[in-house]
């Protein structure tokens, strides 16, 4: 009779160990699940967000070079010349504006993206980019001031997002 009782003390006991480890099993799945999800939620959906507007930006600043380093006059222009310098600066404001509103969403993990000034800072210079296609009226085609300063921002803008600094 002693042993019976000791064999269902055992599984007693067995049974009550079992049914607590379950418990914590479950607790830990659903705590390692909430902790994936806010994680995904914080940090991974803004870092994939930031990434393609990265490159967005990297893609306008190659594909649109040709304009904003060779801008022209409206005064000595055709509106079929001037055309493609609007929609181009449109697009680079466009881009310009999509940065900004990044820079607007909060998150307290932000490994791999930049900070809200830096974001900030890259998206105003892309708008001063945006609006530097055209010359002054009447100063003519060669403002070479303008594409000096113009060949100074890309670089700026580069590094202050941590785009590759391909060109020299």
């Amino acid at each position: 009779m002693n042993v019976l009782n000791i064999m269902n003390q055992l599984r007693t006991v067995s049974l009550s160990i079992i049914s607590n480890n379950v418990v914590v099993l479950i607790i830990v799945g659903v705590v390692g699940y909430a902790l994936r999800v806010c994680i995904k939620e914080v940090w991974l959906t803004p870092l994939h967000e930031y990434k393609a507007i990265r490159k967005k930006v990297s893609y306008t600043l190659t594909m649109l070079a040709s304009y904003y380093l060779n801008p022209i006059d409206f005064k000595g222009s055709t509106p079929e010349q001037i055309q493609p310098y609007r929609d181009a600066a449109i697009e680079m404001r466009a881009v310009a504006s999509e940065l900004r509103s990044f820079s607007e969403k909060k998150s307290w993990l932000r490994f791999g993206i930049p900070a809200n000034n830096d974001i900030y800072e890259a998206s105003k210079l892309l708008v001063g980019l945006s609006n530097s296609f055209f010359t002054a009226y009447g100063k003519g085609d060669c403002d070479t001031d303008r594409i000096e300063r113009n060949q100074k921002i890309i670089p700026k803008v580069r590094e202050l997002l941590k785009l590759h600094l391909y060109e020299e």
